[in-house]
């Protein structure tokens, strides 16, 4: 993953600190309020859409 630090900057964020684990083609991503979460919806073809329950980025050191 990268974190999205503004003016064209990003800095990696390892798959064991982020939570998010994929393979595969992902085609498209999305993210969705519920209740008062924020889910990040994971498309990629030929599997099933997987849903990650989103922490404040803040707890991300980068």
């Amino acid at each position: 993953m990268f974190l999205n630090k503004g003016k064209g900057q990003f800095a990696y964020v390892p798959m064991v600190q982020s939570g998010l684990l994929w393979d595969g083609d992902v085609r498209d991503l999305a993210t969705v309020q519920v209740a008062e979460r924020t889910e990040l919806l994971v498309g990629a073809t030929g599997k099933a859409v997987r849903t990650f329950r989103l922490a404040n980025a803040g707890g991300i050191d980068v």
